[in-house]
C-alpha cells in the first residue's frame, strides 16, 4: 500500500500537524507501508500531481480544496483528519450544537460588526470564502477522521467522524515514573505556539496553586 500525506507547512516549520506525521511514518514503515508527504504551501502543483498518481490513499491533513479536487480527478481515496474544520464555534468557547446550529454559528462569526472600517468588512469575503473551502474539501472527502472523540463530535457533521488513537507504541525498559520514584515531581515545559488558545495561561495558573500548596 503506498500512502501519501498531505499538509500545508513548511519543512523547518514547528507544528503539531508535522510531529504527528513525522511520528507515524516509522510505525507505517515497519508495516511495509510505503509512504511520501507533500506540502501543498511549499511543493509546486507538478509535483502534487506526480504523488497523487503515485499514491493509493491519501491521508489530507488541512482544507486544501484544490488538491482535494485534483485527488478526486485522478480517482483517489482521500481521508481527511480534522483539526478544527470549523473553529469558531468550537475552539474558544464550546457549547453543544446540532450541525446546522453550528454553520449558523460559524456564519455569524465571519459578520463585521457596523463599526468596523470598510478594508475589515470586506475580508468578510475572504472569511466566507475560507469557510466554504472547508465545508467542500469535507463533503469531498471519502473517510473522516480526528485525533480525538472531542474533536470528531465537536464539529457537529452529518457524517461518522472515526478516532484516529496514538497508534506509536512507545517500547522503554525504563521504570514507569510514578510520584513516588520521582526525585523532582514537578518540572513543566511547554512546547507550542505563544497563542491565547495553547492554554499557557492555564498551565501557568496551575503551577501557581502547586506553588501555594509548597509542591
Amino acid at each position: 500500500m503506498k500512502i501519501l500525506i498531505q499538509h500545508r507547512h513548511y519543512d523547518n516549520e514547528i507544528s503539531g500537524v508535522l510531529t504527528y506525521i513525522y511520528s507515524i511514518i516509522p510505525e507505517m514503515e515497519a508495516r511495509l507501508i510505503e509512504v511520501k508527504t507533500i506540502s501543498t504551501r511549499q511543493d509546486n502543483i507538478a509535483k502534487w500531481f506526480s504523488y497523487i498518481v503515485w499514491a493509493d490513499i491519501i491521508h489530507m491533513n488541512s482544507n486544501d480544496l484544490f488538491f482535494t479536487l485534483l485527488c478526486k480527478i485522478l480517482r483517489k481515496k482521500i481521508i481527511i483528519k480534522y483539526h478544527y474544520s470549523l473553529y469558531q464555534s468550537t475552539h474558544t468557547n464550546y457549547e453543544q450544537m446540532k450541525w446546522t446550529q453550528r454553520l449558523k454559528a460559524e456564519f455569524k462569526h465571519t459578520l463585521p460588526k457596523a463599526n468596523y472600517p470598510l478594508k475589515w468588512k470586506l475580508y468578510t469575503f475572504i472569511k466566507w470564502a475560507r469557510l466554504t473551502t472547508r465545508l467542500s474539501t469535507a463533503f469531498l472527502a471519502d473517510y473522516h477522521t480526528a485525533c480525538s472523540n472531542f474533536l470528531g463530535e465537536s464539529s457537529a457533521f452529518p457524517w461518522p467522524v472515526d478516532t484516529l488513537y496514538n497508534p506509536i507504541e512507545i517500547k522503554s525498559e525504563n521504570q514507569l515514573k510514578t510520584l513516588e520514584n520521582l526525585s523532582q515531581p514537578y518540572n513543566f515545559i511547554f512546547v507550542g505556539r505563544l497563542a491565547t488558545d495553547k492554554g499557557v495561561d492555564i498551565l501557568l495558573k496551575a503551577a501557581r496553586i502547586l506553588q501555594d500548596e509548597n509542591k
